[in-house]
């Protein structure tokens, strides 16, 4: 599970192709660290119990992602201490942030990447914790690194994840 949680990390980063074998070891030429536990007890009706990845990586603590799975479906349910009223659908191509809880940054985050081109198809928000909030957005392309770098204008962290 830990080498193809590292393939959807790791795929906007690599400069080339990632598959099981090699995206662990881009992971550790980063200095990036996971570790994987699983709480069997069900979340919810037809949850298969809790999953949570944390991830820290130079520079950032480590950082909690729980979910779950409902159906065969992969949800997330909270990242750090920000828990989302919904779960979130993880399939596809993803735009992770983690912003001040003001809608101008959304706003801002939206417009930059309609400017490249890249269409938001659904956008998720946690509870604020700290005046702070995660965000998930489903997107229909890649975004590239320029791009991503000038969603760092109005957020901490921006991560994108295929699925």
């Amino acid at each position: 599970m830990e080498a193809a949680v590292w393939v959807g990390l790791l795929t906007s980063q690599a400069p080339g192709p990632l598959d099981l074998v090699s995206a662990p070891a881009l992971a550790k030429e980063l200095g990036i660290k996971m570790s994987v536990s699983h709480d069997p007890a069900p979340l919810g009706e037809g949850s298969e119990g809790v999953v949570t990845v944390t991830v820290s990586q130079p520079g950032i603590g480590p950082v909690p992602i729980m979910g779950t799975v409902v159906a065969g479906e992969p949800l997330l349910t909270r990242v750090e201490r920000s828990g989302f009223s919904e779960p979130v659908t993880l399939r596809g191509r993803i735009v992770v942030y983690h912003s001040k809880s003001d809608p101008a940054n959304v706003t801002a985050i939206s417009e930059t990447l309609s400017k490249a081109g890249v269409a938001v198809q659904s956008h998720t928000e946690s509870a604020a914790t700290d005046q702070f909030l995660w965000g998930i957005m489903h997107v229909d392309k890649a975004v590239t690194e320029d791009v991503r770098q000038a969603l760092f204008k109005n957020a901490e962290v921006v991560q994108q994840i295929e699925f």
